[in-house]
């Protein structure tokens, strides 16, 4: 049996949305004049990229639905969620952070070589984690033989086709409703709400689905539902064992 996932589109990124590599770009920039002002600027977008780069990370596992999720999380617990996601190099996220704080709280300013290795650092380190940043899983294990989808660009519509499989078990992540539909092989529903889960179980929920750029496709999030009705129909009547669904598309 073939599982897959299917993922939602991210939205559109605001145009004043800083990118990690931006902040890398602006970091190197710094330093390369030198000076006070400069080893201090560079300093800081080193940091910023990283934590940029952490934060597209986690944010797919939806952590801050869950009940133990502070408005403000401190870099201890962002550390501790990428250990969770099986993220390598927190020591080097750990390295610049220190660094960075020294000089924003203790106000001591690294030298020029160790603001250039820093800023050296954040580049391999947010580069090496480019495999881990992926969108939301909304459909997760869905067993299927092929699925196709196509764009039609003057009529701004989506449609996907998909060929099922045989029964297995599958969970639907319904960020509308808060919570997660968990379909057994006999056609049973199961809800679970965010709000009942802290943020290591519903890293430990999606994580035996997501292995680096683990096999999926992208859909609209409003075609997601459509997908998932139609498996649950196909559950209980055994047919048909394919389908096709079509929204509008931005």
């Amino acid at each position: 049996m073939h599982c897959t996932n299917v993922y939602a589109h991210a939205e559109r990124a605001s145009r004043r949305y800083v990118s990690p590599a931006e902040f890398l770009q602006w970091a190197i920039a710094d330093i390369g004049p030198g000076g006070r002002r400069g080893i201090a600027s560079a300093v800081t977008n080193a940091k910023r990229a990283i934590h940029c780069r952490i934060n597209e990370i986690i944010f797919p596992f939806r952590v801050s639905f869950a009940n133990n999720w502070p408005l403000r999380p401190d870099t201890d617990l962002l550390l501790k969620v990428l250990r969770r996601a099986q993220v390598p190099s927190q020591s080097v996220v750990r390295l610049l952070t220190d660094q960075r704080n020294a000089f924003e709280h203790q106000y001591r300013l690294p030298t020029q070589q160790d603001a250039r290795a820093a800023v050296e650092i954040a580049d391999l380190w947010v580069n090496r984690c480019q495999d881990h940043v992926r969108p939301r899983i909304t459909i997760a294990g869905l067993p299927i033989l092929s699925f196709r989808v196509t764009y039609d660009s003057k009529r701004h519509r989506e449609t996907v086709q998909i060929q099922l499989n045989e029964r297995g078990p599958v969970m639907f992540f319904s960020d509308r409703r808060r919570c997660i539909v968990k379909l057994g092989v006999n056609g049973s529903l199961a809800e679970i709400p965010y709000a009942s889960l802290s943020w290591k179980e519903m890293i430990d929920l999606q994580r035996p689905y997501v292995r680096g750029r683990a096999s999926g496709f992208l859909v609209s999030a409003r075609l997601a539902l459509p997908i998932f009705r139609a498996y649950h129909r196909w559950i209980l009547k055994g047919r048909p064992s394919s389908f096709q669904a079509t929204c509008p598309y931005p």
